[in-house]
């Protein structure tokens, strides 16, 4: 009778056991359907995934048998560049929350809505991948993530209208935003709640995007902006909130109807901006080239970036040399010098408070001094006669 009891307790401790722990920690693939059964069938007990899950196979249709799964410790793979699914949604989805490595939904021709990934709340350090979904036409089942960690990329969907859908993302970290190749996205509804990107924006190839206006909340960056042949793209008032000195560089080119370039983070990157290309050719009139839109920047002003107490520059009135003050700043700085196309003509490394650069060498214009140094640093426009 004992043996008996013991055996039960056993079996009992064996199931609780199982039931609290996870599985697959070299991670799992299904290439088909009847995978996803078996799944069902043999690990009705598992609720987290350690590792890696990758879906793809023609004849997989249903997600139904991943409907106890509530977390993936690695990253989500719905398709790949070589196998598509038959997946029309992603039912049985429901009851994740959590995918510490990101997501991938890509190549899936059929797939109409990503509503079953509605209960995940986090990304882990991981991505958003959503690439060659021809049916897809919104993103509704992703309100709940808030912050990505390891970028955005949205492309080659050719059904999807807008971002509704991502409305409660307000950070995007690493890597930055990439919106490329989608024929009949409209315009960037439902980042509304965008406050910060860090990383390139790279919006391209997109024929019917007419505005990016729902960008306006974006006001904290760090990283390029790239926009390039959007058919039907007319002003870029969606980036005027974005500080200008936190572009590294600009390219703005073939977007045939694009008249309004100048707007306030452009004028100030090409006025302070330093590091990195300035690129602006065959836009419309307006933004035609780089010239262009300097002349238009006057009629708005820029916001020239303070000086930290740290450190003063003085301008000689001859023109020769700049003298540069760094109080009691007692680590090494460096000083560059850049023209308005954002190359760099002087370099130089400082350790005393006061330094002289010469710029006897330089042609006359307008360039921009920037001094970094121990968390610190400052830009400085200055003209050389």
């Amino acid at each position: 009778m004992k043996t008996l009891i013991y055996a039960i307790l056993f079996l009992f401790s064996w199931v609780a056991a199982k039931s609290q722990s996870g599985c697959f920690p070299e991670g799992i693939s299904f290439a088909h359907q009847y995978e996803i059964e078996w799944f069902q069938a043999n690990y009705s007990w598992c609720t987290h995934i350690e590792g890696n899950v990758h879906i793809f196979g023609e004849d997989i249709y249903s997600l139904g048998g991943l409907s106890g799964v509530k977390s993936i410790g690695g990253s989500l793979y719905i398709g790949d560049p070589f196998w598509w699914t038959n997946l029309r949604s992603l039912n049985g989805l429901q009851g994740l929350t959590y995918v510490g490595g990101g997501i991938t939904l890509q190549n899936n021709p059929f797939l109409r809505n990503i509503e079953g990934l509605g209960n995940v709340e986090s990304l882990g350090t991981g991505q958003l991948l959503i690439e060659m979904n021809d049916s897809l036409t919104l993103l509704a089942g992703l309100e709940k993530i808030t912050t990505i960690e390891g970028g955005v990329w949205v492309t080659g969907n050719h059904s999807l209208l807008n971002f509704l859908g991502l409305s409660n993302l307000t950070y995007i970290n690493r890597n930055g935003f990439y919106c490329e190749n989608n024929y009949l996205l409209a315009d960037f509804t439902g980042l509304e709640n965008l406050k910060k990107c860090i990383g390139i924006l790279k919006i391209g190839i997109n024929e019917s995007l007419v505005n990016i206006d729902a960008l306006t909340g974006l006001n904290e960056f760090g990283g390029g902006v790239f926009i390039h042949d959007n058919a039907a793209l007319e002003n870029l008032d969606g980036i005027a909130n974005i500080p200008g000195t936190s572009i590294s560089y600009l390219r703005i080119f073939n977007n045939p109807l694009l008249t309004k370039c100048h707007v306030q983070s452009v004028c100030d990157r090409l006025a302070y901006g330093v590091g990195g290309l300035n690129q602006i050719e065959n836009n419309g009139p307006g933004c035609a080239d780089y010239y262009e839109v300097v002349h238009k920047c006057e009629s708005i002003g820029v916001d020239e970036p303070s000086l930290p107490e740290v450190f003063s520059i003085i301008e000689n009135p001859d023109d020769d040399f700049i003298v540069i003050e760094a109080g009691n700043h007692s680590a090494a700085y460096t000083c560059d010098v850049y023209d308005l196309r954002g190359r760099r003509v002087l370099h130089r490394l400082f350790q005393e408070e006061t330094n002289t650069i010469s710029t006897a060498s330089l042609r006359s214009g307008i360039y921009l001094l920037r001094i970094q140094g121990d968390g610190q640093y400052a830009v400085k426009k200055f003209c050389k006669k």
